[in-house]
């Protein structure tokens, strides 16, 4: 869905400002109905290339000193080709559309509803609490902090100080409004966004893209000023060196996690060492290597194995039998004991699921192999072969 929506977001940016091409607006009516199809969060484009729209027409008005009937048209009807493009796809490509289309879209409204009112089904770990429900509007701007890269956030700094002090040289006054349009789309997602009771950082996504290219203007804002304070002839090495700067910070970020890219947390921000204090950890990544450790067990495909991801990212690594946690403690205890393996997820200490009483077991016995990803252990796997009843403690 992200990439859908950078798509039509720059295209229609492309039509606007580099000489209203047909095929741009088509292009991006394309891009936004299929990211319709994709996620609903998508449909904020619908007011977002409302609103470039008549951005576009005040300036327009505002030069001309005037505004007649006549003016009018050139806004509409973009709008509604790129709004027709777009539905057009979005009927076509989804059957459902065709037989019942006012019911599919009352579920799909509804479905919106029911993530923005109802929160979270699970406890979630933001700011060193362990929260029910919504987590409040701090989530998203704190989350974007810590998934961004020392690079990005100065480049930023870069283009609002160019922006504030309006430097710009000749080859950059064309990327101003763009590049405004591409923060204003930023923060008009991430209000959008803050509104849901139901918050996760993957939800942000489509704004790093974005605001990644705001930060490339900023630099090259910035390179463009120390060409000018310093010799000509060293300007094109000041820009080389600064770029080969930017390549290899994002490359080294990218480098250190790979291929578990989200165990990468900013630096800036104190990196994975202080990151489980603010941020909940875990996507499922490392689990992978917790099901490759217990397949190489002998007899692996009749081992019993309890994990937070029964049916999931252990699950499909594992080649024995993966047992999940019953709703009491009461319930799930028998099938602690009779498992052959335990495997503990970092994310589960820091919202204390599934029961307390289990981690508090588990939290007085030594794994018998410990997952680290990033400088962090993702996962605990215990043998309870080797370890003693919970009335033993």
């Amino acid at each position: 869905m992200s990439s859908l929506v950078l798509l039509s977001l720059l295209t229609f940016l492309t039509y606007l400002y580099r000489g209203r091409r047909l095929f741009d607006l088509v292009l991006s009516g394309l891009a936004a109905g299929l990211g319709w199809l994709t996620k609903s969060p998508a449909f904020i484009l619908v007011p977002m290339v409302g609103l470039l729209s008549l951005v576009e027409f005040g300036r327009e008005v505002l030069k001309a000193r005037r505004i007649r009937w006549i003016d009018i048209l050139p806004v509409v009807w973009p709008f509604l080709l790129w709004g027709g493009i777009g539905s057009l796809i979005f009927v076509l490509s989804w059957p459902a559309m065709w037989v019942n289309p006012v019911s599919v879209m009352q579920r799909v409204l509804a479905e919106a509803e029911i993530y923005a009112t109802e929160g979270h089904s699970t406890e979630i770990y933001f700011a060193g609490k362990v929260i029910t429900g919504d987590p409040g509007w701090r989530f998203y701007p704190v989350t974007y902090l810590w998934r961004s890269t020392p690079v990005v956030l100065p480049g930023l700094g870069l283009w609002l100080v160019g922006s504030l002090f309006r430097y710009q040289s000749p080859k950059m006054k064309q990327a101003t409004w763009p590049a405004a349009a591409l923060v204003l789309f930023a923060l008009l997602f991430t209000i959008f966004m803050t509104f849901g009771s139901k918050k996760f950082d993957r939800y942000l996504l489509p704004i790093y893209a974005p605001l990644d290219l705001v930060a490339g203007i900023g630099f090259v804002i910035a390179a463009g000023r120390l060409g000018e304070l310093t010799h000509l002839r060293k300007a094109g090495l000041i820009f080389l060196i600064l770029l080969a700067t930017i390549v290899c910070g994002q490359a080294i970020g990218a480098l250190q996690t790979y291929p578990y890219y989200l165990s990468y947390y900013n630096p800036l921000m104190g990196g994975s060492v202080r990151a489980p204090q603010v941020m909940m950890i875990g996507w499922g990544e490392g689990i992978d290597q917790a099901a490759r450790y217990l397949n190489g067990k002998p007899d692996v495909e009749h081992l019993r194995v309890m994990s937070w991801y029964p049916v999931g990212s252990f699950s499909y690594f594992f080649k024995g039998e993966t047992l999940g946690a019953n709703p009491e403690w009461e319930l799930t205890e028998p099938i602690v004991f009779s498992s052959d393996y335990v495997v503990i997820y970092i994310h589960q200490w820091q919202r204390g699921l599934p029961f307390p009483e289990m981690l508090a077991y588990f939290s007085k016995q030594i794994p018998e192999k410990v997952i680290s990803l990033n400088g962090l252990e993702y996962a605990q796997i215990y043998n309870m072969h080797t370890l003693p009843g919970i009335e033993d403690q």
